[in-house]
Formats: structure tokens, sequence, C-alpha cells
């Protein structure tokens, strides 16, 4: 099954040789990485980020600006896929300051047979997953384009489009290996019920399921394929395809149509909301690079599960406008701590959609999306209880593997702080006991000879009984007290008499010492 499309004429695009290659935005560890074209350009989102121009300069590429795909796999390193459209293809790793390139072997294809074309480099699309929570990552790259060697026309009608998928798979034999050790072998996926040929869309990682049943636990996802063109047509916005893992299997899903009408559109860029519950739309042209589609912010809602119902396109009403940046394509996005949108790079368009030399973006925007404000600056919000917040990224092999120890240790702590609690609450126990037994026999000695009770308090450790404050106020009733005198007779004293010493000695000595005479 084949996705939709809306076919018109695509007019003659501007002479771009090679196609433009989008830049990417890659979150790791409260760090983020801009690749531009040329350039790695890092920013620290925890001391504020201001709506303005871009630092001139950034650290050269050592894969230059041809054919790539770039993203942040599940351990959290941020991987390039440079190569296709003939040129050998590596994996390279950004870590430390510096890029390795891994060592990639080629595999014959696997999968179903089906009538695909090998994937290819410009305007891919590419994500990683790993089954399980303590498995390897496998890198799938899908889609694209190839220019021709000696274009006649324009890049876009003379280029050859893929619906092929590319997996690149860790062949390693150790799980420490670094990442200059690491080797990878890439195998050519073929599947039924592939897309059309295409390039330029978004395929956006959907919330995961995991099962805790299994041991260790596995990770189902689903990823949206959005938009994209082919040689003669635009991706209808209406129809989309959901590919899921580890089935590694196509599905269908159509939007029902309503106001407002979404465009077509290639070069976008498409982010999951904070609350995983839609998909944020942003920029993209229509026709040729120079056009830009329109509304240049959309949001698509959800189905139920993916697959039920609630699909669903809006436009939400922007403020602060005058903040908002001009239409772009092939530009970078990521979603900040706060729910705020950081939109860099890329190219801006005309928005009187008359042809117009591509001028690079050099600015960064920003977006409060709760508010769907334009916003000139980001300050993170402060981490609850005064600590510092932590990176939300899934944890890699090694992480799961000290997560899981620290676990243990702290499953092992907490017994031995269980046994050690109910040994001291059992002596507790036994103390107040005590306390209560001693405290009665004092009240019964006070009255044995018939006497009136003395006018008594408690004032031992044992106060907080219930029955204290009962006897306590029943004795302090009473218009008089009554002390013990040496020789052993009870003998009245005028409330509020001072007792004397050898009197206040002999009280002491007696079981009911702990009671002091008011």
């Amino acid at each position: 099954m084949m996705r939709g499309l809306l076919f018109f004429g695509i007019t003659s695009a501007l002479a771009l040789a090679p196609p433009y290659t989008p830049s990417t935005l890659l979150s790791v560890n409260d760090t983020l990485f801009l690749l531009t074209p040329s350039s790695l350009t890092t920013l620290d989102p925890r001391a504020g980020l201001t709506a303005s121009a871009l630092k001139a300069g950034g650290d050269a590429l050592p894969f230059g600006g041809g054919p790539r795909t770039a993203f942040v796999d599940d351990e959290g390193s941020v991987r390039v896929w440079a190569g296709g459209c003939g040129v050998s293809g590596n994996l390279w790793t950004y870590g430390r300051g510096e890029w390795t390139a891994a060592g990639i072997s080629t595999a014959s294809s696997t999968g179903q047979s089906a009538s695909s074309s090998p994937p290819n480099g410009y305007l891919a699309s590419g994500l990683s997953f790993a089954p399980t929570t303590a498995s390897r990552a496998s890198y799938y790259i899908f889609g694209g384009l190839c220019p021709p060697n000696s274009p006649t026309g324009d890049w876009v009608s003379d280029s050859t489009y893929s619906n092929g998928i590319l997996t690149i798979t860790n062949s390693s034999s150790s799980s420490s290996s670094s990442s200059s050790s690491e080797a990878y072998t890439s195998t050519p996926l073929t599947l039924p019920a592939l897309p059309i040929p295409q390039a330029g869309h978004t395929l956006t990682p959907l919330a995961p399921l995991i099962r805790n049943t299994t041991t260790p636990p596995t990770r189902q996802q689903t990823f949206l394929l959005l938009g994209g063109h082919t040689q003669t047509a635009f991706l209808n916005t209406s129809q989309l395809a959901l590919f899921s893992l580890p089935q590694a299997s196509w599905s269908y899903i159509t939007v029902p149509s309503s106001a407002p009408v979404i465009e077509p559109r290639s070069g976008h860029t498409t982010l999951l909301s904070a609350d995983g519950a839609s998909l944020i739309v942003v920029g993209g042209w229509l026709g040729t690079p120079s056009t830009p589609a329109y509304p240049t912010i959309a949001v698509l809602s959800l189905g139920s599960g993916f697959g039920g119902a609630g699909w669903g396109w809006s436009v939400p009403s922007l403020g602060n406008t005058a903040l908002a940046p001009p239409p772009l394509f092939g530009h970078a996005a990521t979603l900040l701590e706060g729910n705020m949108l950081l939109l860099a790079g890329g190219y801006t368009t005309s928005p009187s959609r008359r042809r117009a030399a591509l001028t690079p973006n050099e600015r960064t925007f920003l977006m409060n999306l709760t508010s769907w404000t334009w916003e000139s600056t980001y300050t993170p919000p402060a981490p609850a209880n005064s600590v510092q917040a932590q990176e939300t990224r899934p944890l890699g092999t090694r992480a799961k593997a000290g997560l899981g120890a620290g676990l243990g240790v702290l499953a092992a702590l907490g017994a031995v702080l269980g046994v050690a609690y109910w040994v001291y609450a059992r002596k507790w126990r036994s103390r107040r006991e005590q306390k209560r037994q001693e405290l009665k026999s004092a009240i019964r000695v006070i009255g044995l000879d018939g006497a009136p009770p003395m006018r008594a308090a408690y004032t031992g450790d044992g106060a907080g009984l219930g029955w204290v404050g009962s006897v306590k106020r029943r004795l302090n009733g009473r218009s008089a007290s009554y002390a013990q005198s040496a020789a052993g007779a009870y003998e009245p004293v005028a409330s509020g008499q001072p007792v004397d010493a050898p009197r206040r000695a002999t009280y002491q000595s007696l079981p009911f010492a702990r009671l002091r005479l008011l």
C-alpha cells in the first residue's frame, strides 16, 4: 500500500547542486549540538538562551556538507551516518570534543521481498532503536534522494528517490568497546507495503511502550512518517505512515479532512509534544524551496494508541509575532525544559512566494508552547527542591547495568535497616511497658494505707502515656498532698509546702521514684 499523494506540477526548483543539507539540533547531557551544513556549534540551555544571531564559526565537520543523517542513539551518543549517492558510508560518533569513524561492512539484504530502491543520502531520515533496555541499539536510515551526476534541469525533478531502509547494527564482540574500535554492519532491509520513494520527510519517534514482565524489559516503539516530496508531487498531510519496531512493519493512517487546511511540505521539522499527545510541525517548502508551506506552524493530534480515533490537525493562534522568524526550511528544532521550542539553522524563504535566492538562517528563535507566544529569552525552570535537574534521556547499556547494581545495593541496605528498626522497636516497646508497670506500682503504693492519693505528676521519659494525664488531673484535684516520711507513715503536707531534703531522698528511693511532688 502506498501513501496518498497530492499531485500538482512542481515548478522548476532553484539550481541547488547538490541539494541543500538541513541543520540538526541534538540534545545530550544538558548540552545542545547544532549541526549546520559545515560546522558543529554547542549551546548550553542551562545558562539561558537569547533569540539572537548565532556565534560565527564552530568546529568544522570531518564529513563536510555531503549527504548525511544525524541523530542521538539510545546510548546518548551523537551519531551521523554520512555517505550514499555513490560515496561509501561511515558512521561517525562525536565525544570528548572529537569525531571518530567506525568501520562499516556490508551484508546482503534481509526481510521479505518487495520492490524498493536502495536508500540514498540527501534529505533522508534516521532513527535509533534497541529492542530491550539492556541491548545495543540499531540504526535505521529511510528514503532520501541522489541528484544526477550531470544535471540538465533542477535537482528536485532530476534526482533519484528511495523508499528503502538501511539497518546499521553493532557487530563488535565486546559491549565495552570504545567508539574508535566499534565495528558495524549495514544491511538493506526490504519490506512489504512500503511508502512511495521520497525525500525531505520527517520520521518522528512517538512515546515507547516498555514491558517490565520480561527480564530485561522489552521495548516497542512507533515512528511517524510525515510530509516529503517526490520528483513530481508532495505527500498529502492527511495520509500518514507508521513504522513499528521491532516488528519492522509499515501501517497507514488517514487523518479526517476538516478545516483548517494543512498544506503538504518538505524540509519541515516535527517534534513530539511534552505530553506525548501531539506533534508540532514547523516550516517547510512547497513547490520550490523558495516557497513556504502554510501554515508555518501546525499541530497534529495523535489517535488513541496511535491507530485509534483522535487524529486531527489544528493551527494555534500565535502571540508576539514581532519576534517570529521568517518562513524556514531545512532548519533544526528541539524542545527545551519548560515547554520552550528552539529553532536554529536552515534557510529562510520568501513569504510572497516569489522566486528568490535562498538565505541561510543565522539566528535562533524561541516559542513558549504553553502560551504559543514567541519569546526573546529563555530561562530554564528552577530545579525542584533546589536540586540540579537531571537529563531525561534514555540510559545507555552501561548506565543501565550500573543502575541495576545500585538498586541491588539499595535493596540490601533497606533490608538491613528494616531488621534494625524491628529490633529497636521491640526494645523500645519493652522499655515503655516496664515504665508503665513501674508507674502503676507507684500509684498503688501511694494508696496502700487508705490515704488519699498523692498529688503528683509523672516526669520521666514515659510522658505521653495516655493514662498519665488523667491520673495527674485526678490527683491535682485534691486540696492537700500527702508525703511519706522516713519512717514510712503518710503525713499530710499543705498544698505547695516545700518538702525537706530527707523526705525527698526517701521518695526517690521508692518504686515510684519517678513521681514528683507538686
